[in-house]
């Protein structure tokens, strides 16, 4: 498949299949999507001692949901898995990116994409739960006919701290 702007599968798979000779190869290339959404792109070799088809894939945004892309091979070599894109989104479980062979040698799976750590810019949670009491304010004044205030203010360039709010007169 060349020169399609997108692909969408959901539930659905492009598949190769032999039974004891090598398999066929998929090359999927110059695709702005791929979207896959419990679905499958495969080449297998059932039996024998052919080796897996390749599958190359190059696109610019890949989604794998719950979906699996796999080069495998019974006797044979497993095929290999090549994946092009400036971004790939997987979901973390339900979804397999594999080239293995049950009796020979694995394959090789090459994911040429830009590393982002999309979890780099988030704040750790604490383990805890923080006490709501604690946070309330406590009476200021000594006796009901003073009047007093309590305030917490958030200072320039810094991070409000729960624990240690800023207060003010």
């Amino acid at each position: 498949i060349k020169a399609v702007s997108q692909i969408k599968l959901t539930d659905s798979a492009i598949s190769t299949s032999t039974t004891q000779s090598d398999g066929g190869n998929i090359t999927i290339s110059d695709t702005r999507l791929i979207d896959l959404r419990n679905s499958q792109i495969t080449t297998s070799v059932k039996g024998g001692t052919g080796d897996g088809g390749n599958i190359t894939i190059a696109a610019k945004q890949l989604v794998v949901d719950h979906s699996d892309i796999i080069a495998n091979a019974e006797g044979g070599n497993g095929g290999n898995i090549n994946l092009n894109t400036q971004a790939l989104i997987q979901s973390v479980s339900g979804s397999s990116i594999s080239a293995s062979s049950r009796l020979g040698i694995s394959g090789t799976v090459s994911i040429s994409s830009p590393l982002v750590d999309i979890g780099a810019g988030l704040a750790a949670m604490p383990d805890t739960l923080k006490d709501i009491n604690s946070l309330t304010p406590k009476r200021c004044a000594t006796s009901d006919e003073e009047i007093s205030s309590f305030s917490v203010i958030e200072c320039s360039g810094s991070i409000m701290n729960p624990d240690r709010p800023v207060i003010t007169p």
